[in-house]
């Protein structure tokens, strides 16, 4: 598997989540109850979704654990869809709140759950975090490596014109 061909796989990827977050968006337009109804529709896509992109994690660390076994990549795609999952079930049991759906009885047991996907938030968003810092050593790595072959690349140049002197 070429770069090129792992550039089109991501672009192909996002063409596919584009559709999905462009319905998600458009849900987001709506009025409350409409946009309850339209969010809940949306969870079976967005799971989906998640099946494919952990697919797509795995193949794409398959690929790059060929090329570096330093470079590690972990789950970035399935962390975002996961992230924008959890988000709409957040928004779907908040709109229940605005709009007078849940009886008093009913309370315990949806606090009970926002608690536990406030807590699924929260990790996605640290895993999140951890994905930008081994970036940003990846992108250092790269970049010193870069350097590095750049003064070969100098110095060989050097002595093959010293050579032709």
């Amino acid at each position: 598997m070429s770069d090129t061909n792992v550039k089109s796989l991501v672009n192909n990827f996002l063409d596919g989540t584009a559709l999905c977050i462009q319905d998600y968006i458009q849900a987001l337009c709506h009025n409350k109850g409409r946009q309850r109804r339209k969010l809940g529709g949306l969870l079976p896509e967005l799971s989906e979704l998640y099946k494919k992109s952990e697919n797509f994690d795995n193949m794409l660390h398959t690929y790059l654990a060929n090329i570096d076994t330093a470079a590690n990549h972990v789950r970035s795609f399935s962390c975002w869809v996961l992230f924008i999952t959890v988000e709409v079930m957040i928004k779907y049991l908040l709109l229940g709140w605005e709009l007078e759906l849940y009886e008093i009885h009913e309370a315990h047991y949806v606090y009970c759950y926002l608690e536990y996907l406030f807590s699924w938030l929260r990790q996605t968003i640290i895993c999140g975090q951890d994905q930008v810092s081994v970036g940003e050593g990846l992108e250092k790595k790269l970049a010193k490596r870069n350097k590095n072959m750049k003064r070969k690349k100098k110095r060989k140049n050097e002595s093959d014109g010293f050579a032709n002197d």
